[in-house]
């Protein structure tokens, strides 16, 4: 008689504990439930909750252009890819009837699509001109740069040249030289004809 009590007692607890445990388990799928739905009474889906994150394309990072300056490449930094091989060639001959490599001025042509997150081409200058020191520690360097795509063109000049390319001479070969041909889309002419004026005015004709 005491065994059977014995075994009705612990069939008893075991139930019981069956009991518990599937009453654990419902209020847990229930907090996870009410987690899910807002004050509103709108069920959340997983993918509202979470900020997707942010990719950077191509052309994002196109439209983004220059927040870091690029490295410099030289004579040419046809960024805006404007010139064809021949007029590349051609103002490189420019440059090296010149002997550009023999003293201490520099000089760069720079095309570019777009000059955010700068607010103007003379701050884009600037900026390049920084970066790359452009006319080393005397500042003699001169900077032919513009946008096709954004119609704005700048002749920026260093500090060590200013005595000889000031505003009215950069002025007048911008107004001369180089808006004339643009306006007629011979960039690659108005570019030529401007650094060539520069040029001889800096060391003669040749």
């Amino acid at each position: 008689m005491k065994i059977r009590i014995l075994k009705e007692t612990r069939k008893e607890n075991l139930n019981l504990m069956r009991n518990k445990s599937y009453m654990k388990l419902l209020v847990a799928v229930l907090a996870v439930i009410l987690s899910s739905i807002n004050l509103n009474g709108q069920v959340l889906r997983p993918d509202s909750t979470k900020k997707k994150p942010v990719i950077l394309t191509l052309e994002g990072a196109d439209q983004a252009a220059f927040a870091a300056i690029p490295d410099s490449k030289g004579y040419l930094n046809d960024f805006e890819n404007i010139f064809n091989r021949q007029q590349r060639d051609s103002l490189i001959i420019l440059f090296n009837r010149y002997k550009i490599n023999a003293d201490s001025n520099q000089f760069t042509i720079v095309t570019i699509n777009d000059y955010e997150p700068y607010k103007d081409i003379s701050e884009v200058a600037t900026a390049f001109a920084d970066t790359w020191q452009l006319g080393y520690k005397n500042k003699n360097g001169v900077m032919i740069i513009f946008s096709k795509a954004k119609k704005q063109a700048r002749i920026q000049i260093g500090e060590g040249l200013q005595d000889k390319l000031n505003d009215a001479s950069n002025k007048y070969i911008l107004d001369n030289y180089i808006i004339p041909q643009f306006r007629a889309g011979n960039y690659c002419a108005g570019t030529y004809n401007a650094m060539n004026v520069i040029f001889q005015i800096l060391y003669g004709k040749k």
